[in-house]
């Protein structure tokens, strides 16, 4: 598995004490399984669909020759700044379209329920606009909402240990062999 990461703090992995998070805890699966170790975690804290657009381009760029999959994970933070559906979603086929530009194959991690933003249907409406970029076949969605819940997240927001195995879990899922 040659991965690159790109996203926000849930990406970073900051409130896992005991593994990092679920893109460290993807590296040792990988490490652990004789797969090899380039899963990279380029995941920055209140990082929005237009912060990774800005840093998307040379982030593939620097890896291209280590990575064959890229993961996008936005939507936490455009949620809650207000970032207008049409303007997430365009940024998101923008950033599809930067990652396959480099022949890569692209994923887009969907959203849970922060119960510190206890909002529902704005989750739902940011999750739908993931899936539907999704659908044009060129890019795979990595559902969470069925995943994480309150038990899983540490500050109502970022998950625990637990939350991030069951994102780690999830996203293998999907991963090619």
């Amino acid at each position: 598995m040659q991965i690159a990461v790109i996203g926000d703090s849930i990406v970073h992995g900051g409130r896992d004490a005991e593994c990092g998070g679920w893109v460290a805890r993807l590296k040792i699966r990988e490490m652990r399984g004789n797969r090899g170790d380039h899963v990279f975690n380029l995941g920055l804290g209140g990082n929005t669909s237009r912060d990774l657009l800005a840093r998307a381009a040379a982030e593939i760029q620097a890896r291209r020759n280590h990575v064959t999959d890229v993961i996008f994970s936005a939507g936490t933070n455009d949620m809650y700044q207000d970032i207008p559906l049409p303007e997430f979603g365009a940024n998101l086929a923008k950033l599809g379209e930067i990652a396959a530009g480099f022949g890569k194959r692209v994923y887009f991690m969907g959203l849970f329920l922060r119960t510190d933003f206890n909002m529902p249907e704005k989750t739902a409406a940011y999750d739908a606009v993931i899936r539907e970029v999704c659908k044009s076949g060129r890019f795979t969605y990595i559902p969470t909402a069925d995943l994480i819940g309150a038990a899983d997240l540490d500050d109502g927001c970022h998950p625990n240990a637990a939350g991030h195995q069951k994102l780690c879990d999830r996203v293998a899922e999907f991963m090619p062999d």
